[in-house]
């Protein structure tokens, strides 16, 4: 596996051998933090294959050369396998590209952000430690081949994780202007996924009471910041309820100088665009959410404390009901 590992290594400092080039340039082009690439770089874990296909278009090497001498030694299947490795880094780098679009664009006065969510955004969740492991431990068991019964007790949260999820936080709230769109079923995933490894005994009573105070403290939160209309910080916050599912978790970076769009295919992997045509059509769809939504920031009492009534009332049932989100 290191042969393999040294070729592509081998490869690219060829290419660039100037180290303070090469580092800001890869953890550019791979969405990832400055260990993350001394880790590749190393050889400690492996370059995925997507990330080889990506470094080989932008730095131009050859891809089919690679593979061959990688073919020759039969560890192709061997890099696929082992690429498992690099998991944390896979989950840090996406965590990491929505980190350096906030800092670019709240770095601008007129910053805006309009979001369309049917779940809880992650800038709410990533202030609370067992929420923000709940999020890495499903995604660690969606990525292996088998189902593994890693408990969430047994599970260990990464303080690397822990770290960018306050970058998060603090760049998120520093946007000028925040237009949040919500699901009225928002909650619905993160408890189908909490209540399915209840219902594994993957997690147990206590850790679910921990899980459900920690959403109710979010939900008060919510509640609160619809009441105020503002961070701390002072950006503006406005609140919507839709009248309509929203099939989507969708993001409209905005500032005087930059614009981009991102999706959230699942919960965790962004795609983001920065094609101008593109990202002023999903804004101009996302904005026409509005038209089926109900402000409740600053207005609409009796609509918002409903709601807030509403996610309170499902958080304590998960318990009490074991499967009524099966």
């Amino acid at each position: 596996m290191k042969i393999s590992n040294e070729i592509l290594i081998t490869t690219i400092r060829n290419f660039i051998n100037n180290e303070k080039e090469l580092i800001p340039l890869l953890m550019s082009l791979l969405n990832l933090g400055k260990q993350s690439v001394y880790r590749r770089l190393r050889n400690e874990i492996p370059f995925t294959f997507e990330e080889i296909t990506i470094l080989s278009s932008q730095i131009g090497f050859s891809i089919d050369e690679i593979v061959g001498r990688l073919n020759q030694n039969n560890e192709v299947a061997a890099l696929m396998k082992d690429s498992k490795l690099a998991s944390l880094d896979q989950y840090l780098g996406s965590r990491y590209k929505v980190n350096q679009l906030l800092e670019r664009i709240r770095k601008d006065e007129n910053s805006k952000i309009i979001a369309a969510t049917n779940r809880l955004p992650y800038i709410y969740t990533a202030a609370y430690e067992n929420l923000t492991k709940m999020e890495y431990y499903k995604w660690y068991h969606q990525q292996q081949e088998y189902f593994t019964e890693l408990t969430f007790k047994k599970f260990k949260m990464p303080s690397s994780i822990i770290s960018e999820s306050k970058k998060i936080i603090y760049n998120g709230t520093l946007i000028n202007k925040y237009t949040l769109l919500l699901d009225q079923n928002i909650l619905k995933p993160i408890l189908k996924e909490i209540n399915y490894y209840y219902e594994r005994d993957m997690i147990d009573d206590d850790e679910l009471c921990v899980l459900q105070e920690e959403l109710l403290q979010v939900v008060n939160e919510l509640e609160s910041l619809a009441t105020k209309g503002h961070y701390k910080s002072g950006s503006e916050v406005n609140i919507y309820l839709s009248s309509l599912n929203i099939g989507s978790n969708c993001i409209h970076l905005e500032n005087d100088n930059n614009a981009c769009f991102v999706i959230w295919m699942n919960s965790t992997e962004p795609v983001t665009i920065f094609n101008n045509n593109i990202c002023s059509a999903q804004k101009r769809l996302m904005l026409s959410l509005k038209k089926y939504s109900t402000l409740i920031t600053q207005c609409n009492e009796f609509s918002r404390s409903i709601f807030f009534k509403r996610q309170r009332e499902s958080i304590m049932k998960m318990k009490d009901e074991r499967s009524v989100y099966l």
